[in-house]
């Protein structure tokens, strides 16, 4: 099962990279692609995403509004498990082997949620 990782951004790309950077070191978890969504940025969010090259997919939305960025983020999407995140998580080791070990074995789950400290 492949998990697209949605991340809706504006304006926050320090925070933003501190998300990605801990996504980085778990991507070998899972099969994974990761979407943000620069959500009418002002600021560097579109060279921060590009650090990451061909690993972070940059996906702009016009149109200032959380709900739309995670459409957006959706609509672009690839995989059969949509991982909404916000732009200041921290992920924990573990935690995509886990979504995708939930969602094989429980084949009528259709939701789940995280712990959040």
């Amino acid at each position: 099962m492949k998990i697209s990782i949605i991340i809706p951004t504006h304006n926050r790309a320090d925070q933003l990279k501190t998300a990605i950077d801990s996504i980085v070191l778990l991507r070998d978890e899972a099969d994974c692609e990761l979407i943000v969504v620069d959500n009418n940025s002002t600021d560097n969010t579109p060279s921060v995403v590009n650090e990451y090259g061909e690993f972070a997919r940059y996906v702009f939305e016009p149109r200032t509004a959380f709900t739309r960025a995670r459409s957006t983020g959706g609509e672009n999407a690839t995989g059969d498990i949509l991982l909404f995140l916000d732009d200041d998580v921290i992920v924990n080791k573990g935690s995509l082997a886990n979504i995708v070990r939930v969602f094989s074995e429980h084949q009528d789950c259709a939701v789940i949620a995280g712990k959040i400290d």
